[in-house]
């Protein structure tokens, strides 16, 4: 026993950035209120916790996104995963290779990434930042010059 969650099931957080789709990279990172979620940036890119599965849009008024919501957060397994504009990546992303917060709550081939320049001072702090901004494997190929048509990249977590 002992368990809170079973592996795959989906926990809930509250998130104070509004989501306007799922796949959002969250953190605990800059977030005003202990235990609640902001999307990972270039500055709040490690203590992952997981990806929105829905966005945060009001019933009552749709093409509104609300923030400071409960939110359904995928903590494990395979998901699609925002991926950062094309413009904005220089590396080809191939099955396997990892992936890591770019901005916005969204990621990049983990060179292209705000931790890679970081690792020119490697440290202590620096590596352990570097090893919990890595979000996981991408599970799909995507070309440094390609938007995917969903904007997103399948990937299998493996946040810590």
């Amino acid at each position: 026993m002992g368990k809170v969650r079973e592996v795959g099931e989906i926990h809930h957080y509250v998130c104070e950035d509004a989501l306007d789709d799922d796949g959002y990279v969250l953190t605990t990172l800059g977030a005003a209120t202990a235990g609640n979620l902001k999307k990972a940036t270039s500055s709040n890119y490690y203590k992952l916790i997981g990806v929105n599965f829905k966005s945060t849009e009001d019933p009552f008024n749709p093409g509104t996104y609300l923030s400071n919501q409960r939110i359904p957060v995928i903590v494990d397994g395979v998901v699609r995963v925002q991926i950062t504009d094309a413009s904005n990546r220089s590396t080809d992303i191939a099955v396997g290779d990892l992936v890591a917060v770019y901005d916005g709550g969204k990621v990049a081939h983990w060179e292209d990434c705000p931790i890679h320049t970081l690792l020119g001072t490697v440290n202590a702090a620096n590596l352990e930042r570097m090893l919990t901004s890595i979000v996981g494997q991408a599970l799909e190929a995507v070309a440094a010059d390609e938007d995917p048509d969903d904007g997103k990249i399948l990937v299998k977590l493996s946040m810590h």
